[in-house]
């Protein structure tokens, strides 16, 4: 990815955002097990096909889908677009597309009880790539968040950099008001900070 630039930056991570259509369709916590597991679309002369991390960690996705909704949603879809791409499948992906089509994955535990979801805003996948992608201008070129953070020295935020480059790729609801707010949410904050503190685990624990 072409980071030399805020502005770079921003519009390479936003390109491949408006590009990831799958993402819209998850609620959010298939949304943390996609960026968690570094899910993301393919396409080649099968088709489009959904790719995870290495094989490790698609294990460890797969025993969460025993007990876990979420995670057994990831792996269908994972394993239904390989499929459905005529996309070669590993041989742990060949198993799971066993025995989800034999109805032989085991059931949830009787006792489990589907909780009531929040509202999954039309909005939350995009608030979070705004969330991780300010982080990533902060750590990498020393961006403020906000033009109030900004205002003694006059530099560009986080905030600024983000909403142009949404505007430049035709998106233009997303002002420096709009990242603000986000930035400024502290339950959007909460779920980026488990999700980024997911992903470092993953990693750590991959061979």
């Amino acid at each position: 990815m072409n980071s030399d630039t805020p502005a770079k930056l921003a519009d390479a991570t936003i390109r491949k955002y408006l590009s990831t259509d799958e993402s819209d369709k998850l609620t959010p916590g298939e949304l943390f097990l996609w960026w968690t597991f570094e899910c993301q679309q393919q396409e080649d002369t099968s088709g489009n096909y959904i790719v995870s991390a290495p094989a490790a960690s698609f294990d460890k996705l797969c025993f969460s889908a025993m007990s876990n909704a979420d995670a057994r949603s990831i792996v269908r879809r994972i394993v239904g677009s390989k499929l459905l791409a005529n996309y070669p499948l590993r041989k742990e992906e060949a198993y799971i597309a066993g025995m989800l089509l034999n109805d032989s994955y085991p059931a949830f535990p009787v006792l489990q009880k589907a909780k009531p979801g929040r509202k999954l805003d039309e909005n939350f996948a995009r608030n979070v790539t705004i969330i991780l992608l300010a982080r990533q201008l902060r750590d990498a070129f020393g961006l403020k968040f906000t033009r109030n953070d900004e205002q003694k020295s006059g530099n560009l935020s986080a905030s600024d950099v983000i909403s142009s480059a949404f505007i430049s790729l035709g998106h233009h609801e997303v002002t420096v008001r709009t990242v603000k707010d986000v930035l400024t949410d502290r339950g959007m904050r909460r779920y980026v900070d488990a999700l980024q503190k997911g992903i470092k685990e993953r990693k750590a624990s991959s061979p």
